[in-house]
């Protein structure tokens, strides 16, 4: 599913601020675009589109580390769902 412009700008909201090369990003505003983005539920961007829509927000550079943590993001808030069941 091709991310659209409300969610690129919640991406690019959620990536604002120092790259981690430089300085700790606050990751509070990550968290929240992960959640964000498990509400979609199947219309969520996959990991690859994360990664090639991180480049065009400018954070290439941050698609290593953030990527990881979207899907391990998502997986936890499907997997704690499952378990209320």
């Amino acid at each position: 599913m091709a991310i659209d412009d409300e969610t690129l700008e919640a991406l690019r909201e959620a990536v604002s601020g120092p790259s981690l090369n430089d300085h700790p990003m606050d990751m509070e505003g990550f968290y929240r675009f992960v959640v964000q983005m498990y509400r979609l539920g199947p219309s969520r961007p996959t990991s690859q589109e994360l990664a090639r829509h991180l480049s065009a927000v400018g954070r290439f550079n941050m698609a290593a580390q953030l990527v990881p943590i979207y899907t391990h993001g998502i997986a936890i808030l499907t997997a704690s769902l499952i378990s209320k069941k």
